[in-house]
């Protein structure tokens, strides 16, 4: 139940300043790396490490890592199945979303945490919530609310709902 508060904490900052500070969210992010591991699923904890690795390298060397990360999803394929496949392939492309300017840095970093911690389907009843956000404001012509709010909603809705049915 940690994990509400600090939602509650990014979503406050992202709604007052329309940011979040890197400390909200990298340091959670490293958490859940480690917990990953410490899970057994070193794989997919070397492959977040691997993708934040990628912005600040050569491009030679993103090349090499690129290799690096097709072994890790193999490994993850080998250790977990497909569910380590399929959550690897889930932080690949949150990645990928952040590089190509589809979500916020801080929004990425926020769902591999998410997603290392609770599995790739914590993201549905997140993506869900941002649809219905999305809806809300097109239908009131408003500018656009923080994705963090969608987050914390979705993710209230993740761990509240099943324990009350």
């Amino acid at each position: 139940m940690l994990v509400l508060p600090w939602l509650l904490a990014c979503a406050i900052s992202d709604l007052r300043t329309r940011t979040v500070p890197t400390w909200l969210t990298v340091i959670p992010l490293l958490g859940a790396v480690t917990w990953a591991a410490w899970q057994g699923s070193w794989p997919l904890a070397i492959l977040v490490l691997t993708l934040v690795a990628l912005d600040d390298l050569h491009w030679r060397a993103r090349g090499f890592l690129g290799g690096v990360q097709g072994l890790l999803l193999l490994f993850a394929w080998q250790l977990d199945g497909l569910a380590g496949l399929g959550v690897g392939l889930t932080l690949m492309a949150l990645w990928l979303g952040w590089k190509l300017g589809a979500i916020g840095g801080a929004d990425a970093q926020v769902l591999m945490t998410l997603t290392l911690l609770f599995q790739p389907g914590v993201l549905l009843p997140v993506a869900l919530a941002g649809g219905l956000q999305g809806l809300v404001q097109w239908l009131r012509k408003k500018p656009t609310l923080p994705a963090m709010l969608a987050i914390l909603v979705g993710m209230l809705f993740y761990l509240v709902v099943p324990k009350l049915l």
